[in-house]
């Protein structure tokens, strides 16, 4: 059992390298293949089927982390540092699904806080992108950021429900 707890935190990593990678590949794309502006109807050839379904699942699965580690409650017994917050153990417990159990809340903390905004700066950039370039973004990346738009709303809702804090 020891070995899925271990696999885990590093399936939570290997989850948020995987959508970040994608994402700058897909967002170099969007702007790569424009000719003159304007997005050519052929645009799909360029594109590989699987970075396009790779990329909206992960940012999917990375925002269903996200929202969830928001929802793991805090341990029984783990006593509050100084003026600890009902949201300072929601990024602990996101944390706590991306690193192993060993380390300190501290670093559970700072962890999620790096999981949470890399999530919502790669999405908040999928949204901006398809703004910028409108009705010459290449689908992949208004399927990303309407992902995201979805997940944000599950994710601010768990991060602000303290009532299972």
């Amino acid at each position: 059992m020891k070995t899925i707890r271990d696999l885990i935190p590093f399936l939570v990593i290997a989850a948020l390298v995987g959508f970040i990678a994608s994402s700058a590949f897909l967002f170099y794309k969007a702007y790569d293949l424009l000719i003159d502006g304007k997005l050519p109807a052929d645009y799909l050839k360029d594109l590989s089927s699987g970075l396009i379904y790779v990329t909206t699942g992960l940012t999917g699965l990375v925002g269903g982390i996200v929202a969830s580690g928001f929802g793991v409650k805090p341990q029984a017994g783990v006593p509050k540092r100084g003026e600890e917050t009902a949201y300072a153990y929601k990024l602990q417990g996101l944390g706590s699904l991306a690193v192993p159990e060993k380390q300190s809340d501290g670093t559970k903390e700072k962890i999620g806080l790096y999981y949470a905004l890399t999530y919502f700066i790669v999405g908040a950039a999928a949204v901006i992108i398809w703004i910028h370039l409108d009705e010459n973004a290449i689908s992949s990346v208004s399927h990303m950021a309407m992902a995201f738009i979805g997940m944000v709303i599950a994710i601010v809702a768990q991060f602000f429900n303290t009532q299972n804090s």
